[in-house]
């Protein structure tokens, strides 16, 4: 279960900048990892993925610029993918609504939209 998502700063260039994200989460078994997406400009998604996570926190810097990141523009947050130990996830989505194999339901979690600088 996704308990906080926090991204900084939400303002980068396109050559270099870096992001920042910190992700909380929760789950019996442990949390695996997280993949946070966003929409870029051109219409697909670019996506940051936190790894390693320890006592149910992950924190991870990304580098803007290459692949999906090499657009400058208004990233639109899109969804969260959060993975736990035994192989299972849940999507948290931006309409504010989650799904998982057994069950779905609401959540009141946002990542900020991100605009990258040429």
């Amino acid at each position: 279960e996704l308990v906080s998502v926090d991204v900084t700063p939400t303002t980068v260039a396109v050559d270099g900048g870096k992001i920042s994200l910190t992700i909380s989460g929760k789950d019996v078994s442990g949390i695996k990892d997280a993949t946070i997406y966003w929409k870029n400009p051109a219409g697909n998604l670019a996506s940051v993925v936190c790894g390693s996570f320890a006592n149910g926190n992950c924190a991870t810097t990304h580098t803007i610029g290459n692949g999906e990141w090499a657009y400058h523009g208004t990233y639109g947050w899109s969804h969260i993918k959060l993975h736990d130990q035994n192989g299972l996830y849940r999507t948290y989505s931006s309409d504010g609504t989650w799904k998982q194999a057994k069950g779905n339901g609401t959540h009141g979690f946002s990542a900020p939209d991100l605009t990258v600088t040429s």
